[in-house]
Protein backbone atom coordinates (compact mmCIF):
# COMPACT_ATOMS: atom_id res chain seq x y z
CA UNK A 1 0.00 0.00 0.00
CA UNK A 2 1.33 3.45 -1.00
CA UNK A 3 1.00 5.89 2.28
CA UNK A 4 1.92 8.30 1.28
CA UNK A 5 -0.65 8.56 -1.91
CA UNK A 6 -2.78 7.70 0.76
CA UNK A 7 -2.18 11.06 2.30
CA UNK A 8 -2.41 13.35 -1.03
CA UNK A 9 -5.86 11.41 -1.54
CA UNK A 10 -7.08 12.95 1.85
CA UNK A 11 -5.26 16.30 0.87
CA UNK A 12 -7.78 16.61 -2.00
CA UNK A 13 -10.65 15.97 0.68
CA UNK A 14 -9.46 18.65 2.88
CA UNK A 15 -11.39 21.50 4.29
CA UNK A 16 -9.67 24.46 5.73
CA UNK A 17 -9.01 25.04 9.41
CA UNK A 18 -6.84 27.42 11.36
CA UNK A 19 -6.62 27.72 15.15
CA UNK A 20 -7.64 29.99 18.20
CA UNK A 21 -5.36 30.02 21.17
CA UNK A 22 -4.06 29.17 24.29
CA UNK A 23 -1.53 28.99 27.07
CA UNK A 24 1.42 26.86 28.48
CA UNK A 25 3.69 26.58 31.36
CA UNK A 26 5.64 23.34 32.49
CA UNK A 27 6.70 21.25 35.66
CA UNK A 28 9.55 22.51 37.49
CA UNK A 29 12.07 21.10 35.10
CA UNK A 30 9.77 18.50 33.56
CA UNK A 31 11.65 15.75 31.31
CA UNK A 32 9.21 16.95 28.64
CA UNK A 33 10.19 20.35 28.36
CA UNK A 34 14.08 19.46 28.36
CA UNK A 35 16.31 18.67 26.19
CA UNK A 36 16.95 14.73 26.28
CA UNK A 37 20.61 13.52 27.03
CA UNK A 38 22.22 10.88 24.84
CA UNK A 39 22.28 7.69 27.02
CA UNK A 40 19.12 8.90 28.75
CA UNK A 41 16.23 6.41 30.94
CA UNK A 42 12.82 6.10 28.65
CA UNK A 43 9.87 5.54 30.96
CA UNK A 44 6.96 4.39 29.64
CA UNK A 45 3.49 3.64 31.15
CA UNK A 46 1.78 0.59 29.85
CA UNK A 47 -1.97 0.74 31.08
CA UNK A 48 -3.55 -1.98 28.96
CA UNK A 49 -3.75 -5.18 30.74
CA UNK A 50 -1.51 -4.56 34.47
CA UNK A 51 -0.86 -0.93 34.61
CA UNK A 52 2.33 0.06 35.45
CA UNK A 53 5.53 2.67 34.89
CA UNK A 54 8.13 0.93 33.86
CA UNK A 55 12.09 1.99 33.15
CA UNK A 56 14.18 1.07 30.06
CA UNK A 57 17.44 2.12 28.64
CA UNK A 58 16.72 4.76 26.10
CA UNK A 59 19.24 3.07 24.20
CA UNK A 60 18.13 -0.60 24.81
CA UNK A 61 17.23 -3.72 22.00
CA UNK A 62 15.89 -6.55 21.43
CA UNK A 63 14.58 -8.67 24.49
CA UNK A 64 14.81 -6.46 27.33
CA UNK A 65 13.81 -6.30 31.03
CA UNK A 66 12.84 -2.94 32.78
CA UNK A 67 15.65 -1.89 35.05
CA UNK A 68 12.84 -0.56 37.56
CA UNK A 69 8.84 -1.23 38.01
CA UNK A 70 6.67 1.08 39.57
CA UNK A 71 2.55 -0.88 40.03
CA UNK A 72 0.70 -3.00 42.51
CA UNK A 73 -2.39 -2.17 44.16
CA UNK A 74 -1.26 0.85 46.32
CA UNK A 75 -0.37 2.77 43.05
CA UNK A 76 -3.95 3.21 42.15
CA UNK A 77 -3.43 2.55 38.90
CA UNK A 78 -6.41 0.82 36.86
CA UNK A 79 -5.94 -1.38 33.77
CA UNK A 80 -7.44 -3.61 31.70
CA UNK A 81 -9.05 -3.95 28.45
CA UNK A 82 -11.75 -1.90 28.63
CA UNK A 83 -9.04 1.00 29.65
CA UNK A 84 -8.83 3.50 26.76
CA UNK A 85 -6.14 5.89 28.94
CA UNK A 86 -5.69 9.16 26.55
CA UNK A 87 -3.17 10.84 29.65
CA UNK A 88 0.09 10.83 29.84
CA UNK A 89 3.63 10.67 32.13
CA UNK A 90 6.05 12.92 32.49
CA UNK A 91 9.51 13.11 34.86
CA UNK A 92 10.73 16.48 36.67
CA UNK A 93 14.80 16.85 37.15
CA UNK A 94 14.70 15.47 40.46
CA UNK A 95 13.14 12.00 39.69
CA UNK A 96 9.28 12.50 40.63
CA UNK A 97 6.82 10.65 38.31
CA UNK A 98 3.37 12.09 37.14
CA UNK A 99 1.29 10.10 35.90
CA UNK A 100 -2.34 11.49 34.42
CA UNK A 101 -4.96 8.88 34.49
CA UNK A 102 -7.37 10.34 31.68
CA UNK A 103 -10.01 7.70 32.48
CA UNK A 104 -10.32 8.78 36.25
CA UNK A 105 -9.06 12.45 35.59
CA UNK A 106 -6.26 11.86 38.27
CA UNK A 107 -2.61 13.51 38.36
CA UNK A 108 -0.86 10.85 40.22
CA UNK A 109 2.27 12.35 41.88
CA UNK A 110 5.02 9.65 42.62
CA UNK A 111 8.59 10.09 44.41
CA UNK A 112 11.18 8.59 42.27
CA UNK A 113 10.77 5.09 43.55
CA UNK A 114 9.92 1.55 42.43
CA UNK A 115 7.60 -1.52 43.62
CA UNK A 116 4.46 -1.29 45.26
CA UNK A 117 4.00 2.38 46.38
CA UNK A 118 1.31 4.86 47.00
CA UNK A 119 1.12 7.96 44.85
CA UNK A 120 2.33 11.40 47.45
CA UNK A 121 -0.47 13.46 45.80
CA UNK A 122 -3.76 13.12 43.89
CA UNK A 123 -5.05 15.48 41.71
CA UNK A 124 -8.76 15.36 40.51
CA UNK A 125 -9.97 17.30 37.39
CA UNK A 126 -13.64 17.86 37.21
CA UNK A 127 -15.49 14.90 36.44
CA UNK A 128 -17.10 14.50 32.70
CA UNK A 129 -18.80 11.03 32.60
CA UNK A 130 -20.25 10.21 36.05
CA UNK A 131 -21.79 7.24 35.40
CA UNK A 132 -19.20 4.84 33.76
CA UNK A 133 -15.54 4.98 32.95
CA UNK A 134 -16.08 4.21 29.27
CA UNK A 135 -13.89 6.33 27.33
CA UNK A 136 -11.35 8.77 28.55
CA UNK A 137 -12.48 11.65 30.14
CA UNK A 138 -9.52 14.17 29.08
CA UNK A 139 -6.82 13.66 26.39
CA UNK A 140 -3.52 15.01 25.65
CA UNK A 141 -1.31 16.07 28.91
CA UNK A 142 0.91 18.94 27.44
CA UNK A 143 3.11 20.78 30.40
CA UNK A 144 4.58 23.82 29.77
CA UNK A 145 7.33 26.02 31.56
CA UNK A 146 5.48 27.87 33.91
CA UNK A 147 4.36 24.35 36.13
CA UNK A 148 0.99 24.16 34.00
CA UNK A 149 -0.21 21.36 32.06
CA UNK A 150 -2.73 21.40 29.34
CA UNK A 151 -5.27 19.21 28.36
CA UNK A 152 -8.46 18.56 26.27
CA UNK A 153 -12.21 18.03 27.93
CA UNK A 154 -13.54 15.23 25.97
CA UNK A 155 -17.36 16.30 26.76
CA UNK A 156 -16.92 19.12 24.86
CA UNK A 157 -13.66 19.57 22.76
CA UNK A 158 -12.09 22.75 25.04
CA UNK A 159 -8.77 22.90 26.25
CA UNK A 160 -8.03 23.24 29.55
CA UNK A 161 -5.07 24.19 31.76
CA UNK A 162 -4.08 23.24 35.50
CA UNK A 163 -1.54 23.91 37.61
CA UNK A 164 0.82 20.92 37.98
CA UNK A 165 1.20 19.10 41.44
CA UNK A 166 -0.51 19.14 45.00
CA UNK A 167 -3.49 17.21 45.93
CA UNK A 168 -7.27 17.47 45.93
CA UNK A 169 -9.77 18.68 43.28
CA UNK A 170 -8.89 21.67 40.84
CA UNK A 171 -10.53 23.58 38.56
CA UNK A 172 -8.84 24.55 34.96
CA UNK A 173 -7.45 28.22 35.13
CA UNK A 174 -7.90 28.72 32.05
CA UNK A 175 -10.50 27.50 29.02
CA UNK A 176 -10.98 27.85 25.46
CA UNK A 177 -12.46 26.62 22.41
CA UNK A 178 -9.77 26.48 19.39
CA UNK A 179 -10.47 28.44 16.23
CA UNK A 180 -11.28 26.60 12.80
CA UNK A 181 -10.54 28.02 9.44
CA UNK A 182 -14.05 27.61 7.06
CA UNK A 183 -13.11 29.09 3.86
CA UNK A 184 -12.72 32.93 4.35
CA UNK A 185 -13.76 33.31 8.25
CA UNK A 186 -13.15 31.27 11.51
CA UNK A 187 -15.45 29.45 13.32
CA UNK A 188 -15.30 27.85 16.85
CA UNK A 189 -13.52 23.93 16.73
CA UNK A 190 -13.01 21.23 18.88
CA UNK A 191 -9.78 19.38 19.98
CA UNK A 192 -8.91 16.06 19.90
CA UNK A 193 -5.52 16.26 21.86
CA UNK A 194 -2.69 18.96 22.42
CA UNK A 195 1.26 19.21 23.05
CA UNK A 196 4.02 20.87 23.45
CA UNK A 197 7.35 21.81 22.29
CA UNK A 198 8.37 22.87 25.83
CA UNK A 199 9.25 26.12 24.49
CA UNK A 200 6.07 28.10 24.86
CA UNK A 201 4.03 26.55 22.17
CA UNK A 202 1.14 24.73 22.26
CA UNK A 203 -0.35 22.92 19.48
CA UNK A 204 -3.82 21.01 19.19
CA UNK A 205 -5.41 18.68 16.76
CA UNK A 206 -8.73 20.42 15.81
CA UNK A 207 -11.59 20.15 13.53
CA UNK A 208 -15.05 22.17 12.61
CA UNK A 209 -17.58 20.94 14.91
CA UNK A 210 -19.63 20.12 11.75
CA UNK A 211 -16.47 17.57 10.85
CA UNK A 212 -17.09 16.47 6.85
CA UNK A 213 -14.61 14.11 4.94
CA UNK A 214 -12.55 13.96 8.16
CA UNK A 215 -10.90 17.09 8.07
CA UNK A 216 -8.32 18.18 10.52
CA UNK A 217 -5.75 20.51 11.16
CA UNK A 218 -3.22 21.21 13.57
CA UNK A 219 -3.42 24.53 15.37
CA UNK A 220 -0.31 26.27 17.05
CA UNK A 221 -0.41 28.62 19.60
CA UNK A 222 1.91 30.97 21.84
CA UNK A 223 1.22 30.28 25.50
CA UNK A 224 3.41 32.49 27.33
CA UNK A 225 1.13 35.62 27.86
CA UNK A 226 -1.86 36.09 29.44
CA UNK A 227 -3.85 34.81 27.11
CA UNK A 228 -3.32 32.26 24.17
CA UNK A 229 -2.27 33.75 20.81
CA UNK A 230 -2.88 31.89 17.49
CA UNK A 231 0.44 31.82 15.81
CA UNK A 232 -0.64 29.28 12.93
CA UNK A 233 -2.88 26.50 11.52
CA UNK A 234 -2.23 23.59 9.07
CA UNK A 235 -5.26 22.11 7.18
CA UNK A 236 -5.27 18.95 5.69
CA UNK A 237 -3.62 16.74 8.48
CA UNK A 238 -4.39 12.79 7.43
CA UNK A 239 -7.00 11.64 10.07
CA UNK A 240 -8.37 7.93 10.33
CA UNK A 241 -9.48 7.32 7.11
CA UNK A 242 -12.20 5.04 7.79
CA UNK A 243 -13.54 6.25 11.03
CA UNK A 244 -14.79 9.95 12.56
CA UNK A 245 -12.24 10.09 15.02
CA UNK A 246 -9.44 12.09 14.66
CA UNK A 247 -5.43 11.21 15.09
CA UNK A 248 -5.29 11.35 19.36
CA UNK A 249 -1.45 10.56 19.48
CA UNK A 250 0.52 13.90 18.82
CA UNK A 251 4.01 14.70 19.54
CA UNK A 252 6.12 18.11 19.21
CA UNK A 253 10.33 17.30 19.16
CA UNK A 254 11.85 19.74 21.60
CA UNK A 255 14.91 19.74 19.71
CA UNK A 256 13.77 20.25 15.85
CA UNK A 257 9.88 21.18 16.99
CA UNK A 258 8.89 18.84 14.00
CA UNK A 259 5.46 17.30 14.56
CA UNK A 260 4.45 14.17 14.82
CA UNK A 261 0.90 12.89 14.58
CA UNK A 262 -0.03 8.70 14.75
CA UNK A 263 -3.11 7.71 12.80
CA UNK A 264 -4.68 4.30 13.12
CA UNK A 265 -5.77 2.96 9.56
CA UNK A 266 -3.44 2.42 7.97
CA UNK A 267 -1.48 2.50 10.54
CA UNK A 268 1.49 5.49 10.32
CA UNK A 269 3.41 7.89 12.07
CA UNK A 270 3.11 11.17 9.90
CA UNK A 271 5.57 14.04 10.28
CA UNK A 272 4.51 17.94 9.30
CA UNK A 273 7.41 20.93 10.07
CA UNK A 274 6.13 22.94 12.67
CA UNK A 275 7.03 26.00 11.04
CA UNK A 276 4.83 25.72 8.14
CA UNK A 277 3.02 28.71 7.32
CA UNK A 278 -1.15 28.59 7.77
CA UNK A 279 -3.28 27.46 5.41
CA UNK A 280 -2.55 23.74 3.09
CA UNK A 281 -0.22 21.38 5.25
CA UNK A 282 3.29 20.83 3.43
CA UNK A 283 3.69 17.25 2.06
CA UNK A 284 4.28 15.26 4.70
CA UNK A 285 7.32 12.70 5.99
CA UNK A 286 5.43 9.08 6.76
CA UNK A 287 6.46 6.44 8.30
CA UNK A 288 4.51 3.46 7.21
CA UNK A 289 4.18 0.13 5.74
CA UNK A 290 5.43 -3.40 6.13
CA UNK A 291 8.49 -3.01 6.99
CA UNK A 292 8.42 -0.29 9.36
CA UNK A 293 6.39 -2.93 11.99
CA UNK A 294 3.46 -0.48 12.57
CA UNK A 295 1.05 -3.01 12.49
CA UNK A 296 -1.39 -2.00 14.87
CA UNK A 297 -2.45 1.41 16.85
CA UNK A 298 0.62 3.73 17.49
CA UNK A 299 -0.32 4.16 21.13
CA UNK A 300 2.42 6.96 21.63
CA UNK A 301 5.14 8.70 20.13
CA UNK A 302 8.37 10.52 21.43
CA UNK A 303 11.75 11.76 20.50
CA UNK A 304 15.64 11.73 21.79
CA UNK A 305 17.79 14.32 21.44
CA UNK A 306 19.20 13.46 18.57
CA UNK A 307 15.52 12.89 17.06
CA UNK A 308 14.97 9.41 16.57
CA UNK A 309 11.63 8.21 16.78
CA UNK A 310 10.24 6.07 19.41
CA UNK A 311 6.37 4.47 18.93
CA UNK A 312 4.87 1.90 20.88
CA UNK A 313 2.52 -0.10 19.96
CA UNK A 314 1.63 -4.16 20.73
CA UNK A 315 4.48 -5.44 22.72
CA UNK A 316 7.22 -3.24 21.61
CA UNK A 317 8.87 0.17 20.53
CA UNK A 318 9.96 1.14 17.44
CA UNK A 319 12.96 3.39 17.05
CA UNK A 320 13.70 4.84 13.88
CA UNK A 321 15.83 7.04 12.20
CA UNK A 322 15.63 10.50 12.53
CA UNK A 323 14.84 11.21 9.26
CA UNK A 324 13.33 8.31 8.52
CA UNK A 325 10.88 8.09 5.48
CA UNK A 326 8.18 5.67 3.69
CA UNK A 327 8.55 1.90 4.10
CA UNK A 328 11.26 1.42 6.34
CA UNK A 329 12.79 -0.93 8.91
CA UNK A 330 13.15 0.37 12.34
CA UNK A 331 17.27 0.87 13.45
CA UNK A 332 16.04 -1.41 16.79
CA UNK A 333 12.68 -2.55 18.15
CA UNK A 334 12.22 -2.40 22.26
CA UNK A 335 10.69 -5.70 22.95
CA UNK A 336 9.02 -6.58 26.48
CA UNK A 337 6.15 -8.97 26.49
CA UNK A 338 6.13 -9.04 30.22
CA UNK A 339 5.46 -5.37 30.64
CA UNK A 340 4.74 -3.77 26.99
CA UNK A 341 1.14 -3.97 26.29
CA UNK A 342 -0.22 -1.28 23.56
CA UNK A 343 -2.96 -3.57 22.12
CA UNK A 344 -5.29 -0.87 20.48
CA UNK A 345 -7.00 -0.10 24.09
CA UNK A 346 -4.07 2.49 25.38
CA UNK A 347 -3.10 5.52 23.55
CA UNK A 348 -1.81 8.80 24.70
CA UNK A 349 1.32 10.59 26.07
CA UNK A 350 3.20 7.57 27.14
CA UNK A 351 6.41 7.65 26.39
CA UNK A 352 8.70 10.21 27.94
CA UNK A 353 12.88 10.45 27.97
CA UNK A 354 14.61 11.67 30.61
Amino acid sequence: MNYRVIVFLAFALLCACNGGGSVASALPSPASASVPEPGSVLYVYSPDGTPLLAKYPASARGPVSPSAVLKGSKTTFVGGKSNLFGGGISVAADGTRYVFDAMRAQVLTFKPAHGNVAPIAVQTLPQNDGVSLQIPQYSGFALDTAGNFWTVDRSNGAIDRFRLGGSGSVKPSTTFMPSVREGKKYVSGVASTVASDGMGNLYCVCQPHELLLQLYCITKYDVTGSSPKLISSIYGILGNLDTQIPATVLHVDPNTKKVYVGIWKPAAVVEYPSDAKSGQAPAPQIIGGPLTTLASVPAAITTDSKGKVYVAQGDAIAVFAANASGNVKPDRIITDSNHLHFFGYAYGDLLAIH
